[in-house]
């Protein structure tokens, strides 16, 4: 779910920032993308290897945030993930967003 809002941001994001390239005496433009200009994988790079160096460093990264969490901590990533909600794309997104046609995003 949090990788589908980290595309969602990364897309929205690209989006924002893409203008036309100005002449001398032309001021920027904000040009929305289509689906089609969009390439995820230029957006994020490719995941690494099973078993590569890099896959197990960042594994062993996780285990230590995992093995060295507070209570506290642990039990506010327990709140967040049951209340998990995409609303806040809302204002960016515009008045067409409803989660109710997202069930890919629904929260159940």
């Amino acid at each position: 779910m949090k990788s589908t809002y980290t595309l969602i941001g990364c897309a929205l994001l690209a989006a924002s920032s893409y203008a036309q390239a100005p002449s001398p005496k032309a001021s920027k433009t904000l040009v929305f993308l289509k689906a089609a200009q969009i390439d995820p994988s230029r957006l994020l790079p490719p995941p690494p290897r099973d078993g590569s160096e890099v896959q197990q460093k960042e594994m062993a990264a996780v285990r230590h945030l995992i093995e060295t969490r507070s209570p506290e901590r642990y039990k506010q990533a327990v709140w967040d993930a049951e209340h998990e909600d995409a609303t806040p794309f809302a204002a960016v997104i515009g008045e067409s967003f409803d989660l109710a046609k997202l069930p890919a995003t629904r929260v159940y």
